[in-house]
């Protein structure tokens, strides 16, 4: 962000020297440019200022290991319940949408391939402000995608289910925020042609899941 602003402050200074010694249309030309520059500037500055907590938070998993236990291949999953589902006071046209969203769900769905990934976060050592980190949060993308500058859902990859082991069984994830390594169980989705993924936490990227078969 810092270097922004220096190029800015540089842009018009050198801009106000060329206006002063110019002729007059060179200035006019160099005044419309200088007036978009600004705009564009403003939208980077913003942009670096939204995102900055979001990759302060997401170093937490900053060079993280992910150590993968096991890959299974699974069965398609139901979709999810939608929140009207058996209400009594939907009418009979309300229940007939709702359950046309929950074909084309379990439709798309079926276009995926499914597996059980048996995986083991690590977190290592880091000096950021944050020190916890909630497997919630965490997405598997594609293994060639830049995820220093993009902090989206995955298209490749759905995490469909999350548990977590503890004490020796496998449980729902309560929620829960840790602040060193924890062992997980995802059921994901994954797109027919996708072969290697990898984790993603905000802005950092982490680790390899290379599906079974290849």
């Amino acid at each position: 962000m810092r270097s922004l602003l220096f190029v800015f402050v540089l842009f018009a200074i050198g801009a106000a020297l060329v206006v002063r010694l110019a002729p007059w249309y060179v200035s006019v030309g160099l005044a419309v440019l200088l007036v978009l520059s600004s705009r564009l500037l403003a939208r980077l500055l913003i942009y670096r200022l939204f995102t900055m907590p979001f990759k302060a938070k997401g170093r937490v998993l900053e060079n993280a290991v992910a150590e993968v236990h096991g890959i299974q291949p699974a069965a398609t999953p139901d979709a999810p319940k939608n929140e009207y589902d058996g209400g009594e006071d939907l009418d009979e046209e309300q229940k007939a949408e709702l359950e046309h969203e929950r074909r084309e769900a379990c439709e798309e769905l079926k276009k995926r391939n499914w597996f059980t990934v048996d995986v083991e976060i690590k977190p290592q050592p880091n000096d950021g402000a944050f020190t916890h980190w909630e497997p919630s949060e965490l997405s598997l993308v594609h293994f060639t995608e830049d995820t220093a500058e993009t902090d989206c859902e995955s298209v490749e990859c759905l995490i469909h289910d999350l548990k977590i082991h503890s004490d020796g069984k496998i449980v729902d994830y309560e929620g829960d925020k840790y602040t060193g390594p924890q062992r997980l169980q995802l059921l994901i989705g994954v797109k027919a042609d996708v072969e290697r993924l990898k984790f993603q936490y905000y802005y950092e990227g982490f680790g390899e899941v290379v599906l079974p078969g290849k």
